[in-house]
């Protein structure tokens, strides 16, 4: 009996430091993993999130603290638990559709080349944007957005 197992990794809004440079960089510690790709529609509606300005004394803070930490704080806010209209760090309550695609079959390799990585890793972004744009105009996306994935 082979036993298999599959991999979503969900992709966040809010910053990029959240997950590796690569998703597929997680092909050494799930070695009979298959890669799926997951979007999730109405996502960055959960909460609001404080976007500074580029020249502003806070994004400079925040860059600074990315630069040595790895990851870059934000500032983010939801509903309160009594009142819809005020702020709190309940999520909005705003529908979530969450879509799964088909399974990028990974080869068993416990040390897996830098090129090994990159193809995989240009499979799963390029089954990001297929499966994006399958279903955005049902999720209520207009049909001239496009998913940006830097």
């Amino acid at each position: 009996m082979r036993l298999c197992c599959s991999l979503g990794l969900p992709s966040l809004g809010y910053s990029k430091s959240c997950w590796p440079n690569h998703p597929s960089s997680l092909l050494p510690f799930f070695p009979r993993a298959s890669l799926v790709p997951v979007y999730s529609f109405g996502e960055n509606d959960v909460f609001r999130l404080k976007v500074f300005a580029t020249d502003s004394w806070q994004y400079l803070c925040q860059s600074i603290i990315k630069k040595y930490l790895g990851f870059a704080p934000c500032i983010f806010w939801g509903r309160s638990l009594f009142s819809a209209n005020s702020w709190g760090l309940l999520p909005f309550p705003v529908p979530i559709t969450t879509v799964v695609g088909r399974p990028i079959l990974v080869p068993q390799s416990l040390n897996p080349t830098d090129e090994e990585v990159d193809h995989y890793h240009t499979l799963y972004m390029k089954a990001l944007e297929e499966l994006f744009e399958e279903h955005k105009e049902s999720c209520g996306v207009p049909a001239s957005t496009h998913l940006t994935i830097t």
